[in-house]
């Protein structure tokens, strides 16, 4: 007859000696059986007992020596990316600095191979792949700079993926209780370089304006307060139909006022509004700001910090034929 036997041994622990190579260790058992004495019996010399003893779920508590390297693929994972404001669509960052914090007390060397990949919905895509060594006693080890990792964001992605993979081995101690995490720290600097073309495009608003007929010319002055390092050209655009101030459109919006923004100064100017420019405005319309920046030299970055702000007074003067009727005479 057969029997088999499940003993728990949970509660029992394996001490492997620390002076010994785990070739000359092993795990011996002692069986001892027991016939009564007390009942008849007969036993052939051609009969037998055989005992065998298998051991499974075999864990170790702890580990220390060389460990052989083991070599795990991570899980990808993809981030989707809130939309970029439009009114940075054309501005390239800088510098932008993408740092991974491991949070480990494993007692091995790592190695981890790591991939990045950013895409935009115009099908362009940067892809990074990195190899880093952290060191189990070296925590300078333990953060991995990302370089050039203005690349994957000045394409203005919806999307970052990562993957890789991470090989653990050399000598150390490796237990069940310790772990690798680890967190993304990013930090964007507003410093950007300026493109050639780079336009600002900002939202039109209506504007409705009862001018009199008599009106011949309208003198506009402006103060500006620009506390940006930027300088260019701003237009104010003016239609009657916001679908005219769109791309590709057959009617084009018209310019009601052209002038001139100057770095991080305050400044005055002065225009004049001919009657054909003011019949643009007549009754009501839509003015939309376009900001046309200039480029930056090589070398050259704009800071922007959360303070900087452009501030536009617009005031006027009107010029106007005045009829005044007497019982006498007439005067204009």
């Amino acid at each position: 007859n057969e029997l088999t036997e499940n003993i728990d041994l949970s509660a029992y622990q394996l001490e492997f000696s620390d002076y010994l190579t785990t070739e000359e260790q092993s795990v011996h058992y002692k069986s001892v059986i027991s016939i009564p004495s007390d009942e008849e019996m007969t036993i052939n010399l051609d009969q037998n007992i055989i005992c065998g003893v298998e051991l499974t779920g075999l864990k170790f508590l702890e580990l220390e020596g060389y460990i052989d390297t083991i070599e795990v693929e991570m899980e990808e994972v993809e981030e989707v990316l809130d939309d970029f404001p439009d009114e940075i669509e054309d501005l390239d960052f800088e510098n932008i600095d993408i740092s991974i914090e491991f949070d480990t007390n494993l007692g091995v060397d790592f190695v981890i191979n790591f991939n990045l990949k950013s895409f935009n919905d115009d099908g362009d895509s940067v892809v990074m792949s990195l190899n880093h060594t952290v060191l189990h006693d070296d925590i300078f080890t333990h953060i991995l700079e990302i370089p050039d990792a203005e690349d994957l964001i000045n394409i203005k992605p919806t999307r970052l993926k990562a993957s890789g993979t991470v090989k653990v081995g050399g000598n150390g101690i490796v237990s069940g209780d310790q772990y690798v995490g680890g967190k993304v720290n990013i930090f964007m600097p507003l410093s950007f370089i300026i493109k050639d073309d780079v336009e600002v495009d900002l939202d039109p608003e209506f504007v409705k304006e009862d001018i009199s007929d008599q009106v011949e010319a309208v003198t506009i002055f402006t103060e500006i307060i620009n506390s940006f390092d930027i300088s260019g050209t701003v237009n104010l655009l003016t239609s009657k139909d916001t679908l005219n101030f769109d791309v590709g459109s057959l009617i084009k919006p018209d310019t009601l006022l052209t002038f001139s923004l100057k770095p991080n100064m305050s400044f005055s100017d002065e225009i004049s509004l001919t009657r054909e420019k003011f019949d643009l405005i007549q009754d009501s319309c839509y003015i939309k700001p376009i900001i046309l920046l200039d480029k930056t030299e090589l070398g050259e970055t704009v800071k922007f910090l959360k303070s900087d702000s452009i501030k536009v007074f617009i005031y006027g003067t009107l010029k106007a034929k005045v009829k005044i009727d007497d019982e006498e005479n007439d005067q204009e």
